[in-house]
């Protein structure tokens, strides 16, 4: 059973394909600081969007795992990975 929904499953795809900083991924950062620095971070759409960005960044982490292990094979080096993945794990800090 996939765990992402529809659209981690969309952004997965995505990923693969093209696997670049994702405009998406980079809205959904400043939205969600938007909603911090407004004091809202604890409103349903900051959880939703706290719940976007921990789905993502387990796609980023899954695709840059050897294939031997589920990913791409391509590792981290590969569609700044570390820093999407930094990106989406620190906005909810």
């Amino acid at each position: 059973m996939d765990e992402l929904g529809e659209e981690g499953r969309r952004m997965n795809d995505d990923a693969a394909v093209s696997d670049d900083d994702s405009p998406i991924e980079r809205d959904w950062v400043t939205r969600f600081d938007e909603l911090d620095d407004a004091g809202k971070r604890n409103s349903r759409e900051g959880y939703a969007l706290h719940d976007k960005m921990r789905r993502q960044r387990k796609v980023i982490w899954r695709l840059a795992q050897p294939r031997a292990k589920g990913g791409d094979g391509r590792g981290w080096h590969r569609g700044h990975r570390p820093a999407r993945c930094g990106a989406c794990a620190m906005a909810h800090h």
